[in-house]
């Protein structure tokens, strides 16, 4: 493993703790939205739950980083697409296209259908999807992380839907 420096640790440090409240805040946004688009389709939303703890830790980031580059050196924190994340499970594939559409429109979306879409060998089906608060919406509350180079503000949010592929 390509291991960070002490120097490389102290300003993630740093860096982890002037930003944690906009992770925070953009977090709560995100998760939110998450839930009110679950009640109003309950039967195509069975579940929604958000990272525990909101931001990752120093260490989950410093171990990820340091993982990633041993397959690439250059890896750095505007890498990291998973400070926050999300969750959610859908019980049928037409339900997972339909919250895609949504979640198209409610948020930025970083990456494609193709790339975003995993299946394991066991048949499980998910689509991880890198999504920010829209321009505007950051615009307007500035407590929230927009999508911009120097923040890292890429929010990981990842459908599986039940049945078997």
């Amino acid at each position: 493993m390509s291991m960070l420096t002490g120097d490389e640790i102290e300003d993630l440090r740093g860096w982890i703790e002037e930003n944690r409240r906009k992770y925070e805040n953009t977090s709560n946004y995100i998760f939110d939205r998450l839930l009110d688009h679950k009640s109003r389709h309950p039967k195509s939303v069975r579940v929604v739950f958000s990272r525990v703890p909101i931001v990752k830790t120093l260490q989950s980031i410093v171990d990820k980083i340091s993982g990633e580059r041993a397959k690439k050196p250059a890896y750095a924190i505007s890498d990291l697409n998973d400070i926050i994340a999300a969750t959610v499970l859908c019980a049928y594939q037409s339900d997972v296209r339909d919250l895609i559409a949504w979640l198209k429109g409610a948020f930025a979306v970083h990456n494609s259908d193709t790339d975003a879409f995993r299946e394991s060998n066991a048949g499980h089906r998910a689509w991880h999807y890198i999504v920010s608060v829209k321009e505007e919406v950051a615009l307007s509350h500035p407590d929230y992380c927009a999508f911009r180079p120097i923040v890292i503000t890429r929010f990981g949010i990842v459908i599986t839907d039940f049945a078997p592929s």
